[in-house]
């Protein structure tokens, strides 16, 4: 019973190591003739009662493993101890447990505060019920089981390290944008909305050169700009959701990307 033997080390773990309950300790199940007697403090003893392995085609035609565990936890408490407070540790416990494993358990039972003559302690029997649905036989060399498990198993194709997502399926598909648009002039922004920010970004007037030098003024215009790695040249300003420029007059030399009435075209990498 490798896989309760598996769940019972992890709740185990998590009582005694982030819990902490006062003055109390969880274990694995074993002989009570084993117990310090007397009792100095309350012990948590986990075993496993009962194991039920199911196979099913979910409605995604997904072929899955279902594991329905019941898991015992006796609670052996100091006859010092008030049972009611030996009631609100165990519901303290269950809870723990309960919101630690939310999609697992499906709920839990406390028993009667009981005398145990053996361990000469009180006894209260709790139940664990425990399910889990997963990939079927994953070792198995059987082809019944490996070949669906391989390629209709939910926990298989759900696997995020092995499939990549539909945004990732559309970034690869389409993994740049172009576009055009007109500019406005000095001083005024103009707005780009691609629906993301662009990791590498270049814009160019369209049908002209990258940079137009005026001998007879000694001017100098620059009409392509470009953005990546957090860095912009100038009057380029990449967003959340894609770019804006923003052209400002100087005396030497400009950098136009928003002249009025101008085409530019750009290619923005995703």
């Amino acid at each position: 019973m490798l896989f309760t033997s598996q769940i019972i080390d992890e709740m185990i773990e998590d009582i005694n190591n982030t819990l902490k309950p006062e003055n109390c300790e969880a274990i694995r199940g074993f002989d009570t003739k084993e117990l310090p007697i007397p009792l100095k403090k309350i012990y948590l003893s986990l075993v496993p009662e009962k194991n039920t392995i199911s196979y099913f085609e979910s409605d995604n035609k997904e072929f899955c493993q279902k594991n329905e565990v019941t898991i015992r936890m006796t609670c052996f408490s100091p006859l010092i101890c008030l049972a009611s407070d030996t009631h609100i540790l165990l519901e303290e416990v269950l809870t723990f447990l309960n919101e630690k494993y939310i999609t697992e358990i499906s709920g839990y039972t406390i028993g009667e505060t009981e005398y145990d003559d053996e361990v000469k302690s009180f006894r209260i029997i709790c139940k664990i019920y425990y399910k889990r649905e997963s990939c079927p036989a994953p070792d198995s060399q059987n082809e019944s089981v490996t070949v669906p498990q391989n390629f209709f198993c939910k926990t298989h194709v759900n696997d995020k390290n092995i499939h990549v997502t539909a945004a990732e399926h559309e970034k690869y598909n389409e993994p740049f944008v172009t576009g055009t648009y007109t500019g406005h002039g000095y001083d005024i922004e103009k707005t780009i909305n691609l629906g993301f920010r662009p990791k590498v970004l270049f814009i160019f007037r369209q049908g002209y050169p990258p940079v137009v030098f005026d001998s007879d003024i000694l001017f100098l215009r620059n009409y392509c700009g470009f953005s990546f790695g957090g860095k912009n040249s100038k009057n380029v300003h990449v967003t959340s959701t894609g770019f804006y420029v923003l052209d400002k007059q100087t005396l030497e030399n400009e950098t136009r990307l928003n002249e009025n009435g101008i085409v530019y075209a750009y290619v923005a990498f995703k």
